[in-house]
């Protein structure tokens, strides 16, 4: 086999290899942080969205949210008054297209 087509192939199997795990890692997680207020928390998360709660007495605390209330935020079997949390954080999901850098690359805008 000659260099030329050694190289050649090496290069393709390179590309394919990147298109594989772009596409494999296609979104990523991050934790938006809200703070424990009524008023944040009822812009901020919706019915049914999973929030983690982190307490003074260090309990982390994750639930499906149900509703806010001027004293507490509550879930289906938790009830946490907001005197008692230090941080509200909700996962969010990101595609690649969402995160600038690859948008320029790999998304249609």
């Amino acid at each position: 086999m000659n260099w030329l087509a050694m190289i050649y192939r090496i290069v393709i199997t390179a590309i394919f290899s990147l298109i594989g795990l772009v596409s494999l890692s296609a979104c990523t997680t991050t934790m938006q942080v809200i703070k424990p207020t009524p008023a944040e928390v009822y812009q901020q998360v919706n019915i049914g969205d999973t929030i983690k709660v982190y307490t003074q007495n260090h309990t982390i605390i994750t639930f499906d949210f149900v509703e806010v209330t001027p004293q507490a935020i509550v879930g289906a079997r938790e009830r946490i008054p907001f005197t008692e949390i230090i941080k509200i954080e909700k996962p969010e999901t990101q595609s690649w297209c969402e995160i600038s850098f690859f948008q320029k690359f790999l998304c249609k805008t």
